[in-house]
Formats: C-alpha cells, sequence, structure tokens
C-alpha cells in the first residue's frame, strides 16, 4: 500500500512540475541583428500599422527596427507619436528626446517634441523645440512651428510673444487660416477692432466659417457699431451653426469681448480640417462628391466627424483616406489623428488595450482548467488509495501492456 501511494505521489509531483513549467511565458528570447535597411522597412511597416489603428503590431514593428538601429531618428519619433496617443507619456518623451539627440536638425521631430510638451503644460521648452524646428533651413513646414509656438505662448498666456510667432507664420504663409484668426482675437482683446476686422476680412477669403471665426467677427462689428455686417454675422451662425454654444450665445445677446477666448488648440478634429482644407480649395461639397463619388451625405458625415454613420471603421476610413488625398494633406499624421478621433467617439468602437500588456485570457483559462484537472486528479488518486483494485487485476493490466506494445518511449 505504501508502495502505491508513493508511485502515486510522484506521477503528482511530476505533473505539478509539468503544469508549473507551462504556466510560465513561451515566448521565446529575441535576438535580431543589426540591420539598417530591415529597420527602415520595420519603421515604414509601423507607421502603416499606425494608420491602420492596429497599435500593437505598429509597437512592434517599430521596437524591432530601433532593435535593428537604435540610431535611426525617424523610428524613435514615430514610437514616440504612438507612446503619446497611447498616453505613454514617459515613453514618448524618451523617445523624442532620443530622436532630436541623435539627428539634431530633424525638425519635424522637434516640433513634434514641441506638441508634446505644450500639452504638458512645459511652454517654454515646448517653444525651444518649435524654434529648434525653424533652425533647419530645409524645415519644409516652418509656418507651422512658428503658428504652434504663438498658440503655445497664448498658454503662457503672453500675448505679446504669440502675436509675434503668429506674425512671423503669416509672413511665410499669408493665407494661414488659424494665424490669421488668431491675430484677429488678439487684436480684439487689445481694443484694435479695425485691425481686427481686416485679419477677419483677410481669414475669410481663405478659409470657411467656424462658430469661433464667426463669433469672433460678430464681436468685431459689435465694437464697430456695424448693424448691417453684425446682421448679416449673425445670421449667417444661427443658420450655419445652430446648435453651436457661440450661436447659443448670441441669440441670448450674452456675449462680450471677455468671452472671446483665445484659441489654445493645437490640432482641430479631423473633419474640420478637411473642411476648412476644402473651402480654402474653393471646392463645394458636390464637386468633392463627384471627384470621390460619394453621395453629400457621406462627404457631411465626415466632416462633422458623425463616423458612426458611416458603416463601420473599414468604410469610415476608406472615404477619409480618400477625402485628404484629394485634398493633398499629410496621409500620416491626418490618418493617426482620425483612429484616436474614431476610437474616442464611435458607437462601434472596441476597447483600445495598452500594447505592453499581452493577451493573458488563455493563460488564465489554461491555469483554470490545468486547477481543475488537478484537483481531479487529486481526487481520484486519494479514492484509488482507499479503495485499491485487486492485486490481480493489476497484473492482467500490466502483463496487456507490456505485451501489447513494443513501441514504448520511456522517460528517463
Amino acid at each position: 500500500m505504501m508502495k502505491q501511494f508513493r508511485n502515486v505521489f510522484i506521477v503528482l509531483i511530476f505533473t505539478l512540475l509539468v503544469g508549473c513549467a507551462g504556466t510560465g511565458s513561451t515566448k521565446p528570447t529575441e535576438h535580431v541583428a543589426p540591420d539598417a535597411k530591415a529597420a527602415d522597412l520595420n519603421m515604414r511597416l509601423g507607421i502603416s500599422y499606425m494608420q491602420r489603428g492596429d497599435y500593437k503590431v505598429a509597437l512592434d514593428k517599430l521596437e524591432k527596427a530601433l532593435k535593428q538601429n537604435p540610431n535611426l531618428p525617424s523610428a524613435h519619433n514615430t514610437i514616440a507619436i504612438l507612446y503619446q496617443h497611447l498616453g505613454e507619456k514617459d515613453q514618448a518623451e524618451e523617445h523624442f528626446e532620443q530622436a532630436v539627440r541623435r539627428q539634431p536638425d530633424y525638425s519635424e521631430a522637434h516640433n513634434n517634441y514641441g506638441v508634446f510638451l505644450c500639452q504638458e503644460g512645459r511652454y517654454l521648452e515646448a517653444r525651444d523645440q518649435f524654434l529648434d524646428a525653424i533652425k533647419n533651413p530645409l524645415y519644409d513646414s516652418p509656418a507651422q512651428a512658428y503658428e504652434n509656438a504663438g498658440l503655445c505662448a497664448n498658454r503662457i498666456p503672453d500675448q505679446t510673444l504669440a502675436e509675434k510667432y503668429f506674425r512671423k507664420a503669416l509672413q511665410i504663409d499669408p493665407q494661414s487660416s488659424k494665424s490669421l484668426l488668431q491675430m484677429a482675437k488678439l487684436k480684439l482683446l487689445n481694443i484694435e477692432y479695425v485691425e481686427a476686422k481686416n485679419y477677419i476680412e483677410r481669414y475669410k477669403k481663405v478659409a470657411g466659417w467656424t462658430p469661433q471665426s464667426l463669433y469672433t467677427a460678430i464681436q468685431i462689428e459689435e465694437h464697430l457699431n456695424d448693424q448691417n455686417a453684425l446682421a448679416s454675422y449673425e445670421m449667417l451662425l444661427k443658420g450655419k451653426f445652430p446648435d453651436s454654444d457661440e450661436a447659443q450665445k448670441v441669440k441670448t445677446g450674452t456675449y462680450n469681448t471677455e468671452d472671446n477666448e483665445i484659441e489654445i488648440k493645437l490640432a482641430e478634429t479631423v473633419g474640420e480640417t478637411l473642411r476648412v482644407k476644402r473651402e480654402e480649395k474653393k471646392l463645394s461639397i458636390v464637386d468633392v462628391g463627384t471627384q470621390l463619388h460619394l453621395n453629400r451625405e457621406i462627404i457631411l458625415n465626415i466632416e462633422k466627424g458623425e463616423w458612426h454613420k458611416l458603416h463601420g471603421r473599414a468604410y469610415a476610413r476608406g472615404y477619409f483616406v480618400s477625402y485628404i488625398k484629394l485634398l493633398g494633406l499629410n496621409e500620416d499624421e491626418m490618418i493617426l489623428e482620425f483612429n484616436k478621433e474614431y476610437s474616442e467617439t464611435s458607437h462601434d468602437k472596441p476597447s483600445l488595450k495598452n500594447p505592453h500588456v499581452a493577451n493573458t485570457d488563455y493563460f488564465k483559462w489554461g491555469r483554470l482548467f490545468f486547477v481543475i484537472a488537478l484537483v481531479l486528479f487529486i481526487w481520484c488518486s486519494y479514492h484509488l488509495y482507499k479503495n485499491p483494485p485487486e492485486l490481480d487485476s493489476l497484473l492482467n493490466m500490466t502483463n496487456q501492456t507490456e505485451s501489447g506494445s513494443k513501441d514504448v518511449l520511456t522517460l528517463k
């Protein structure tokens, strides 16, 4: 009987050892050989997966790219943007630092790092990054960096510095609608109403109206006492944006100059960005629909950000990509913003999981089944110990096993 118990105990210990070995990580250690070309390819694949919204695979590709070439600034910049999007601020800052340290004239990385710092309330550090971006004479978007510096200066708040940067942005790009509107708001706050009106007149020649821009125009005309212009703008605001906060203020007559808060956003909604760009290009909704072979309702839903009306993520993304290509916008940046906005607003959105956290559902269920099997095994072993079979039966079974099989593997 003691021998039987010993045999059962040995089998139980063996089972436990197997179980313990099975509950650990099954992912092998990955050894990645240095390869600059492969690193660049993986970096580009990472961007592609980011655009699709597959952040876990994107992160895997970007991490692999950095293992293959730790000195690749574009990979550091891209993975920093992804970490920022996922709310991993420490990792984002670390890789932004790596990007600009490894390539000091990498203007795009300086600008992106500046946006990150400004959103974190570190305004002076952000300003330095924007100015570092502009130092490179080959940078193709200096107006945007100056504009971002102006928006960040508004957060300090330092209106004098903000005006300086908006003016520099307009010297480079006189049709920068955001800088024109910001200058109109600054002039309104400084009681320079004629100049404020001049900036609004320039703004409406290059961009479409928004509730904020119409509200600013109304405030300017009220101070200039131009009743005809005031009535025209009020009618336009109520007609185009009847549900906006600005329209409600106008209806109740409670607006005043103090309500004119300086715009501090570093980015508009993607739908609004498309609409503004469309109007800058003097394209109507019908024009866009004709070129993209889409009906009017789809175009309006895209510009309003009503993604749930576009038959699911795949269709919404397809329409969106076609639209940004038509307008000539930066595809990588716009798709990343689309993915973020869609995840936050759509009704059919999946929950976004942190890509650092592996999906352990299978391991949890595996452990549960293992525990159940182990309990059953112990229970059966106990009953076998309490009620052992007859010796004759055991001998017969042993003889059958030995005679019935010759190819038996032996565990040593």
